[in-house]
């Protein structure tokens, strides 16, 4: 799995404001996984990370993994 498209580098977000971050893996049977600060995010397991009002509770250091069924190979990718 490769990333053709990677999730930025930094951003600053107003607090209140809806905010979306895409990382596009190249191949097929992918699924994806946020994370926060290295724990898992829930609910965000697409190529798009979104929240609808993002809060202070929501910073931190981002990233993505993306795996593909079948054979089993992972990549990642952190913003």
């Amino acid at each position: 799995v490769v990333f053709a498209t990677q999730p930025a580098a930094s951003s600053a977000v107003c607090e209140g404001r809806a905010v979306s971050v895409s990382a596009l893996a190249r191949g097929s049977n992918l699924s994806y996984q946020w994370y926060r600060n290295g724990v898992t995010v829930p609910g965000q397991n697409s190529a798009v990370l979104s929240f609808t009002a993002v809060t202070a509770a929501d910073a931190g250091s981002y990233s993505v993994v993306a795996t593909r069924a079948c054979p089993t190979e992972v990549a990642s990718a952190t913003s």
